[in-house]
């Protein structure tokens, strides 16, 4: 027991004694010493004793990452990398106790470690593996890198990045060696260097679209140098020949098969397969006459040769590139395709040289020549190709007024079975307005309510209230009452507006009816065309006499020069239609221009006959809405100079006998589809809109007098009858019947009568008595026929 104290005294006094533990206040002399203290200060000790062993092994990985990178081992390299960058997070709690500039530092310090990892890796491909530059690319399946020249394989490698970055085939960003990274710049860096790593050595896209560039390019040859792994760009100052091009093929599949890895093959096929197989196609066909010719037996070897390589490569792809090669294999022996290739570059040359004509600065084939017209077409009336105009207003009951079968007989159309194409005229500037949007309304009207007054259902018109006196209503049916001193004057105001612009259109229609027409340079440059066109391809080896697909080229070159053509004359369409006509008017086998020409003009008529069918029925809207003061802004303003500028002025200007069909069309759609049948559907007409009515006939009749047509009966027929509606409208019962009795209804059927009749008045004995006498005598008229 004593001992046991001695000792313990002994050790008191040691510790006491020892600096570290001495302190001012404390007593050595005294046994009391500060044992807690001292076991805090031992506890201290020993948690900076284990921070600083945990601050070690970050030191160690960092220097074996360091030490692995300079061996070149990669994969360890990563895997330390990974391990640092847990060793972080696992010991936070002793990072954090360290100073900020430390903590700080040492982020920094890992972060480009990562940095230096992934530009050690993409310099290794970059400058190592590939060498791509603008003339040359190169590569090598293994190389010596760094001071000590390590070997590296590029296949073990590209594994290696593909397992790391790449996991399930797809690029991961964010991988932890993107998304544990402290700092933005840094992080950015190494996500950009991995994206071009995986992009350019992973995919490709670094060797792909230097080749396609190549491929496409006119000028450029390609050459491989097996020694090197090298293939070269080279710039030809003269255009290659088909042995030239042949030999870059060549190259580029000895380079494929040789070369390129077999596991980046596929992918690098995926991107530039097709495009190959394109190119070497394009060139057999368009220098066939030199390969396929009976001449050039090695020409068709190689190309032969070409073609298997293809599909050598294609069976390499992994079905990433399904070559068809029967495709080259059929154009080498198939003599037809042969000769019909030799018509496709003699068709090319003749576009190039069409196209060559609107490439002119100066515009050449704009200056005019006149020529003189003959009364009649060449080969008749039935020579005009458009087709029968379709009315707006179908299944018009009791219609006498389809003249167009009279006018003209339609053309019948030569069939391209080959070859079709849609032409799309352009709109004039002035005119947009009308046809640029679609124009909205129902062509087949019936009997629109706008249009009922029903005031004069409850007081028809000149009707006398008690229908119990019928003979003094009959006598007040036939009264006419004076019209009133303003409506006078109205109409005299109308009818002076319109007689002015009826008399520019008459001085128009005399300028227009010369003999001689202007034409530009178009007809006589497509001839010669064309001409040449055919006179090259029967003079080929073989006699293409009625072959089908020489019909077809010529039927599209027809086709080619009229789309071509008609973008360059949008300023005055109807001047086109002249330069068409005389091409085929001059070599009427160009069926396909003649149909053309007759759609083109028919849809030019028809797309403004949309805008003046709009006008036509606001006009009768404003009748329906205000018939006791209309506006006739509409009419004066608008319907009439559109008519006169964009119809009849342009139509007047082609001359010939189409101008009068197409003239005649117009005022049949203008007459009678616009205005009589509309008119014919409604319920009733009340007085004053008879007399609105009236006013309108009469001023479109005033102005659409076309004096180029006044030798045409059917024009004279058509107009005397429009004008005939505008004089009884206006009319009483009694007036009409006088008019009935003299014999100025001669062009109205009998059911047309009647149905003016009873569309003007309402149902009375009166007007029954009047539909009774008209139907007598016109069946008496009949017997006695």
């Amino acid at each position: 027991m004593e001992s046991n104290i001695i000792e313990e005294n002994r050790i008191i006094t040691s510790i006491a004694n020892d600096p570290i533990f001495a302190k001012d206040d404390v007593d050595t002399r005294s046994s009391n010493l500060d044992v807690n203290h001292i076991l805090e200060t031992e506890s201290q000790l020993s948690s900076q004793l284990h921070d600083l062993k945990n601050l070690k092994v970050l030191a160690s990985l960092i220097k074996e990452f360091n030490t692995n990178l300079e061996l070149l081992e990669l994969e360890n390299c990563y895997y330390s990398l990974q391990n640092l960058r847990k060793k972080l997070k696992e010991n936070n709690e002793a990072f954090i106790k360290q100073s900020f500039h430390f903590q700080k530092s040492v982020v920094t310090y890992v972060d480009s470690l990562h940095v230096e990892f992934i530009n050690k890796l993409y310099d290794i491909f970059s400058q190592g593996f590939w060498n791509i530059t603008d003339d040359s690319i190169r590569f090598r399946s293994s190389i010596e890198w760094g001071d000590e020249n390590f070997l590296l394989e590029h296949d073990l490698l590209l594994d290696l990045v593909k397992q790391l970055f790449c996991p399930g085939d797809t690029l991961d960003l964010h991988s932890w060696i993107i998304d544990d990274m402290e700092f933005g710049n840094d992080r950015d860096t190494v996500r950009t260097k991995i994206e071009d790593l995986h992009k350019n050595y992973i995919l490709l896209n670094s060797l792909i679209n230097p080749i396609k560039d190549k491929i496409f390019s006119k000028n450029a040859l390609i050459k491989y140098t097996k020694k090197d792994d090298t293939i070269k760009f080279i710039v030809s100052e003269s255009k290659p020949s088909v042995p030239m091009l042949f030999d870059c093929f060549q190259a580029l599949c000895d380079f494929s098969l040789n070369t390129i890895p077999q596991s980046l093959l596929p992918i690098l096929l995926k991107s530039i397969g097709k495009v190959l197989e394109n190119e070497l196609l394009k060139c057999v066909k368009n220098n066939a006459g030199e390969i396929i010719g009976r001449d050039n037996k090695d020409l068709k070897e190689h190309a032969s040769k070409i073609n298997d390589l293809f599909s050598t490569l294609s069976s390499k792809s992994q079905g990433n590139w399904s070559y068809h090669a029967h495709t080259i294999k059929d154009l080498l022996q198939d003599r037809q395709l042969y000769i019909n290739l030799l018509v496709d570059e003699i068709y090319h040359r003749a576009v190039r040289d069409i196209r060559t004509t609107f490439e002119d600065k100066d515009e050449n084939w704009r200056k005019t020549l006149k020529i003189q017209l003959s009364l009649q077409s060449d080969n008749g009336i039935q020579e005009v190709n458009t087709t029968s105009n379709s009315s707006i207003e179908e299944n018009n009951e009791d219609n006498d007024w389809n003249w167009d079968a009279d006018a003209s007989s339609d053309h019948q159309s030569v069939h391209d079975k080959t070859a079709t194409s849609k032409i799309v005229t352009e709109d004039e500037d002035d005119i947009a307005d009308a046809w640029n949007e679609e124009i909205d309304f129902d062509m087949d009207l019936q009997s629109p309510k706008k249009f009922i007054d029903k005031s004069s259902i409850e007081t028809p018109k000149k009707q006398n209230e008690n229908e119990d006196h019928e003979d003094d209503g009959w006598d007040e049916a036939w009264d006419i009452g004076e019209e009133d001193d303003d409506l006078k004057e109205e109409h005299h105001a109308v009818g002076t507006e319109g007689k002015s612009i009826a008399t520019e259109s008459n001085n128009n229609a005399n300028r227009l009816s010369s003999d001689s027409i202007d034409v530009t340079q178009l007809p006589t440059i497509f001839l010669n065309i064309i001409k040449k066109f055919r006179s090259e391809c029967l003079n080929l080896e073989d006699d293409l006499t009625g072959n089908p697909y020489l019909t077809y080229k010529i039927s599209l070159l027809q086709t080619t020069f009229f789309a071509i053509s008609v973008a360059h004359c949008t300023e005055e369409w109807w001047s086109f239609y002249v330069d068409m006509r005389e091409i085929w008017k001059n070599d009427n086998t160009n069926y396909r221009i003649q149909e053309l020409t007759g759609r083109y003009l028919e849809s030019n008529r028809l797309l403004r006959q949309k805008r003046v069918w709009k006008l036509i029925q606001d006009q009768f809207s404003e009748f329906h809405e205000r018939e006791n003061v209309p506006s006739w802004k509409m009419t004066l303003e608008d319907l009439l100079p559109f008519a006169h500028k964009e119809i009849i002025t342009p139509l007047s200007n082609i001359k010939g006998i189409e101008a009068e069909v197409e003239l005649l069309r117009f005022l049949d759609f203008l007459y009678n589809d616009s205005i009589i049948s509309v008119i014919l559907k409604w319920e009733v007409i009340s007085e004053k809109n008879s007399e609105n009515l009236g006013r309108l006939i009469s001023l479109i009749s005033d102005n659409t007098e076309i004096e180029i047509l006044n030798n045409s009966p059917k024009y004279r027929e058509c107009r005397a009858k429009f004008e005939m509606v505008g004089r009884f409208l206006p009319l009483h019962l009694k007036e009409i019947m006088d008019m009935f009795y003299n014999g100025d209804f001669y062009l109205f059927s009998t059911e047309e009568i009647v149905q003016w009749v009873k569309l003007l008045f309402a149902d009375t004995p009166i007007r029954k008595d009047a539909i009774s006498d008209i139907c007598e005598i016109r069946q008496a008229a009949l017997d006695d026929n």
